[in-house]
């Protein structure tokens, strides 16, 4: 069959690829299963799953006997119901993408004579199977058989998509390549190694999702959205991945994290670098800056003007933090650039993480339409639990009290019932000065420098201290991180924590990051923006410690 194959497949009028002897160990849950394919052969008009059985084979009332110096042995599975199990095995883990590429299952028996596989004309698969007689044939083709099935069922389903370009075409045999050399899926260690990223449940999580191409996880602080993303990427580690978002320091810890894992084939960038670093140098900063609108037309356009050439390619996308970018053309992207057909929203695959509370201005944005709009096109998760330690809980319960207030005297009991209660995670100063806040935070920098917990710890300050006077002409944020124990936090920093050293930032610029302890720098007019302090108590673990300028 090998010989026969390649022969017909190198005479035949389209371009064929050979994948021989496939071994596959794909995962459900807690159930590993095994399965080999014999041969698959793809091409522009689809692909073929080949189960091959030699030797003498018939069929009596149904069931395919293995003939031998007539001694008849029944096998343990009909033939076509093997193959075509092997088939939706590589729809169901991702393989193949149903919307992308026909597949279709055939047997042969290239030493039987079979005029029809059941006297029922209606269940009678003669016209997949490839037998002695076809064989001894020089003037048969299996190439020209294998296409004669994928043209019969292009007939009889309408919504088939068409053939594959060449381009097409050649991404999809890129993509299959490394998964045939490796396993497609994670082994029984990685999944160990996944564990120690996710509670059980997040597992659960992931597998029960894993069926679905397109899906769209909305939930808040601590319920496992960028746990569950790492899980993703090892899972498809032998596929090429995008990770998008729109923080910075969040994009530079992400790769770090991949990088020591050895997960090199899902590319981690800011979204605003990847746009800029597109075929032909479209984007420059200054887009960033403006009208969201102006933006997302740019795109459009752009993609319009380089669908047939010069758009990267993704096995799948994944957007974290998906309230930062959902109205700056990021549907835009997945629609183009994880599906060949050009058609990712309907086609593709990918994996959106969203939460509309971490989202700026987000009712003026229109945040929750972008939302609707994406999570129609997937199966959308609701992650409700915070799966962190209880004292987070207990904070993340406080800021959604402070994210939801409008004045003064409404957070005003919020906090003063914090200032009531002893051995609480959350603990609130107040400073009469600017020199006395600086102060007490060179005092406290200077103890995680003697006790060596300057890692676990972040200062943040609100986005207001950048303007503010501390010292002279310098302002609160200069003067802070330029004390003796301090590290403003960079890209180049980010993953290097010492117990040496207190890492300080802005509020926004850790979003999507955390720490055991948070410290927030507040002024007390600033109060009234409560989403940025929402922002920044939701980035602590174990305790928060807001200092309040009066």
């Amino acid at each position: 069959m090998y010989k026969r194959i390649e022969s017909d497949c190198n005479n035949s009028s389209l371009e064929w690829h050979m994948f021989y002897d496939l071994n596959f160990s794909f995962r459900d849950g807690t159930t590993k299963s095994e399965i080999q394919i014999d041969f698959l052969l793809v091409c522009n008009k689809g692909a073929i799953v080949l189960e091959v059985k030699g030797g003498g084979v018939v069929i009596k009332n149904g069931v395919y006997y293995y003939s031998d110096q007539g001694v008849d042995t029944p096998m343990k599975r009909r033939p076509f119901d093997q193959a075509d199990h092997y088939k939706w095995q590589l729809f169901n883990h991702h393989v193949f993408n149903i919307n992308e590429i026909y597949v279709d299952s055939v047997c042969a028996f290239p030493h039987a004579k079979m005029e029809h596989t059941s006297t029922n004309p209606s269940d009678d698969l003669k016209w997949k199977l490839w037998t002695k007689d076809e064989h001894d044939d020089p003037n048969m083709s299996f190439a020209d058989f294998c296409e004669s099935v994928l043209d019969e069922k292009h007939k009889k389903n309408g919504k088939v998509p068409s053939d594959l370009s060449k381009n097409q075409l050649d991404s999809i045999i890129n993509r299959l390549a490394p998964s045939f050399i490796y396993s497609s899926n994670y082994s029984e260690s990685s999944v160990e190694e996944i564990l120690s990223w996710l509670q059980v449940r997040d597992l659960e999580t992931l597998e029960s999702l894993s069926p679905n191409d397109r899906i769209f996880i909305e939930g808040g602080p601590g319920t496992g959205k960028t746990t569950i993303a790492k899980g993703y990427i090892k899972k498809y580690s032998q596929q090429h991945g995008l990770y998008l978002c729109w923080n910075k320091l969040l994009h530079a810890r992400i790769k770090k994290v991949l990088k020591d894992e050895g997960l090199n084939n899902c590319e981690v960038m800011q979204y605003e670098s990847f746009l800029m670093r597109l075929p032909n140098h479209t984007f420059k900063h200054d887009d960033f800056q403006g009208n969201p609108t102006v933006l997302v037309e740019k795109i459009k356009t752009y993609i319009a003007d380089n669908k047939d050439s010069g758009l990267p390619l993704y096995d799948y996308i994944i957007v974290d933090e998906a309230h930062d970018i959902l109205d700056k053309g990021i549907l835009a992207i997945l629609d183009s650039m994880c599906s060949i057909r050009r058609t990712g929203l309907a086609d593709g695959r990918f994996l959106v993480f969203f939460d509309n509370e971490q989202g700026y201005d987000s009712e003026s944005r229109f945040l929750n339409d972008y939302a609707r709009e994406a999570s129609s096109f997937a199966a959308k998760f609701l992650l409700l639990d915070n799966k962190r330690v209880q004292t987070n809980r207990e904070i993340v319960s406080i800021a959604e009290k402070v994210k939801d207030s409008q004045t003064f005297s409404d957070i005003e009991p919020v906090l003063n019932d914090i200032e009531s209660k002893k051995d609480y995670p959350i603990s609130v100063h107040h400073f009469s000065s600017a020199m006395e806040l600086l102060q007490y935070v060179k005092v406290f920098t200077e103890e995680r420098h003697n006790k060596q917990e300057g890692k676990n710890y972040t200062i943040l300050a609100h986005s207001s201290m950048r303007y503010l006077t501390g010292i002279g002409k310098m302002g609160m944020y200069d003067v802070i991180s330029k004390l003796k124990y301090v590290s403003e936090l960079t890209v180049d920093n980010v993953n290097l924590g010492s117990p040496d050293i207190v890492q300080f930032s802005t509020i926004l610029s850790f979003k999507g990051l955390e720490n055991h302890h948070i410290v927030l720098i507040i002024k007390k007019e600033e109060y009234l923006k409560c989403f940025e302090l929402y922002i920044g108590m939701t980035r602590a673990i174990v305790s928060l410690n807001l200092l309040i300028l009066d």
